[in-house]
Parts: C-alpha cells; structure tokens; sequence
C-alpha cells in the first residue's frame, strides 16, 4: 500500500470528527477550545498515518526516509495545536484533575517545543528537546491527547443533561 493510501484513509478517518456539528462555540468557551483539539487530533491521525506506513524505510540513494518531512510537519502541528489546548484549558481554569497529565513536567517542555515551531529560532534545540527518547515525551503526549478527548467527550455527553436555560414569556 502506498503513503498516499495511508494518508488517504487517515483524512477520511479524522472528517467525520471534524465535520461533526458542534453547538454554538461563542456562547461556549469550552466547546470553543474543543475545536483546537479537533485540529490537533486531524493532524496526530496524520502523523500515526506516516508512522503506520513505516518511517525507516530509507530511499536508494541512502539518504533520510523520504517521509520524514511529511511526519515532522504532521507531528510539529500536532504538538503545538495541543499546547494550545492546555493553554485555553489554564485560562478556562478547567478541572485538572481530570487530566493528569496537566501537572506534568512535560508540559512545560511541550510549550518550549511549540515556541520552537512558531517562533523563529536560530537552532532547533526547542524541537529537538521534545523527541529526547529518554524523557519520552511524545508518549506522554499521546496519554495527555488521549485524556484531553475524554474530558471534552464527558463535557459533551453532559450538555444534554443540563437543565435548559428559562424562557420568558411567550408573545401571543
């Protein structure tokens, strides 16, 4: 099966999430911040869709697998869109406890990571920190991703049990 495949299935996985009718984010702070998980979540489908189709695979003239841009570009955006979720989580001032991961170190780590992608740097130390194998942070990152959906499925699965808002009265 070729890369383009792999990413072919990936896409048409990750657009039923995002095509998903969501209720009105303006009135909503926190369904707002779910649609920067949406986005982080397109692109991990993306990276797990390189990473499924074998990153080692080395072209014939030995140099780096040809796919490796493609998983660094997915994964860079993919780890950035999540800091940015653990960003309006802070401010929202949800419940950490709900996601452990939040009280990590790594998350500082992910924010320099970040920083390093949007903001220009003269060498890539920000970037590279992140990938150190022995700090495993693209594990944690999967275990913050993962906690992160079940908190905004619980947010949602609550809106219908809400009591509606009163009405006033109605005009006859």
């Amino acid at each position: 099966m070729t890369k383009r495949t792999h990413l072919k299935r990936a896409v048409a996985r990750a657009k039923p999430a995002a095509n998903r009718k969501v209720p009105d984010t303006k009135s909503d702070p926190v369904l707002a911040l779910a649609e920067y998980l949406i986005s982080a979540n397109y692109m991990r489908i993306l990276t797990h869709a390189l990473i499924e189709e074998g990153l080692d695979e080395r072209p014939p003239d030995g140099g780096p697998p040809e796919a490796w841009q493609e998983f660094r570009t997915y994964a860079s955006y993919w780890l950035s869109a999540l800091y940015v979720v653990v960003e309006g989580f802070n401010e929202l001032k949800l419940d950490r406890a709900k996601v452990p991961e939040m009280a990590d170190p790594h998350i500082n780590r992910l924010k320099l990571f970040r920083n390093g992608c949007f903001h220009y740097q003269r060498d890539t130390r920000k970037q590279v920190q992140f990938h150190d194998p022995e700090l495993d942070g693209l594990n944690w990152a999967e275990r913050l991703h993962e906690h992160l959906n079940d908190f905004f499925a619980d947010y949602c699965r609550g809106l219908g049990k809400r009591p509606k808002q009163a009405r006033g009265p109605r005009r006859p």
